[in-house]
């Protein structure tokens, strides 16, 4: 017997397990999203929405809720061009502006905002189509059948363990996603790419963008390579650093996260803002950029919403359990 039966059980509540609540909703389909975390993102990360997204929410009845908070933090004309440092010369405008050329194409247009905005408005909407979603709730583990999928939830607060029965689970838990684990597929592909970091800071730099075209700036110089995202105030943002030093071939240039102290995150801001200034680190996250794609999308009544492979296999007739730590053959 299971605790609970829903048609639909989302493993992860981000920005791929939150639109495929909301899209099940809009078509009149309830759904179940767990998230290990607390809430949604807290960091800013994904910034930059296509027509394609933009159309899309515009149909969920969410496009003026998102346009209205990208104005909040970004110019709606902002660009992206690349410079020597804040305070030295550019170097290429890549896109003058960020809809420049696409009138007459959609209804919408493309905007800059944040996934720590963006994600709140996904939840909120989620809910108001019927959607439930749990945070602090893992997966960790599942049988699945010809009619369905069980999973087991834990609660990571309590620890309690409860079975949820589903038509249909969708691993939306990221690249590391351990449902993807739980089902012994492999990534392909060529693999790491870089060990870099996002610096996340304040400091006052509305002067220095003074005669910039506000979007993306990519910083390329002998010392390191990498991307600034700031509000429109000039005074926060982020700056995302892929490579150091001069030689790209070298493996220590990919590896920005090597020996990396506060004293040296500061040294590569004030680099990349080129000129000293009163500035201060809120956080550093370190992550890894990787070309991989899943074997398959894929398996049986599972089907992964966020590996990039457009390989698809048959659902096959099977149960099976597995758990963290347990691998089919094993």
């Amino acid at each position: 017997m299971t605790d609970e039966e829903v048609p639909v059980l989302i493993v992860g509540g981000s920005l791929v397990g939150l639109t495929t609540a909301m899209l099940l909703g809009h078509h009149g389909v309830p759904s179940l999203s767990v998230e290990r975390h607390a809430g949604t993102a807290i960091h800013p990360r994904a910034g930059h929405f296509q027509l394609r997204t933009m159309e899309l929410l515009r149909q969920l009845g969410l496009e003026a809720r998102v346009r209205e908070k990208s104005l909040e933090t970004y110019s709606p004309t902002g660009g992206i061009i690349a410079v020597e440092s804040l305070a030295g010369r550019e170097l290429a405008t890549y896109v003058k502006e960020l809809n420049e050329g696409v009138e007459g194409f959609s209804p919408t247009v493309r905007v800059f905002i944040n996934q720590d905005v963006l994600e709140p408005l996904l939840r909120e909407r989620a809910l108001e189509l019927g959607a439930t979603v749990r945070n602090r709730t893992e997966a960790v583990a599942l049988e699945q059948d010809e009619d369905g999928v069980t999973i087991t939830l834990r609660d990571l607060d309590s620890g309690e363990e409860r079975e949820v029965r589903a038509d249909y689970v969708v691993a939306a838990d990221g690249n590391r996603s351990p449902m993807r684990g739980l089902l012994g597929i492999a990534m392909r592909g060529y693999g790491e790419l870089s060990r870099s970091i996002t610096i996340y800071f304040r400091a006052d730099c509305s002067e220095l963008l003074r005669d910039r075209n506000q979007g993306v700036l990519y910083v390329h110089n002998p010392k390191l390579r990498g991307f600034f995202r700031l509000d429109r105030t000039g005074g926060t943002g982020f700056l995302v650093i892929n490579t150091v030093g001069e030689d790209v071939t070298q493996d220590s240039a990919v590896d920005v996260q090597a020996g990396l102290t506060r004293e040296r995150a500061l040294e590569f801001l004030r680099t990349a803002i080129g000129t000293d200034m009163p500035m201060e680190i809120v956080d550093v996250a370190n992550w890894r950029a990787e070309a991989t794609c899943a074997e398959r999308l894929r398996d049986g009544r599972v089907s992964f919403g966020h590996a990039r492979d457009r390989r698809r296999t048959c659902a096959r007739g099977r149960s099976r359990r597995i758990r963290h730590g347990e691998w089919p053959g094993r």
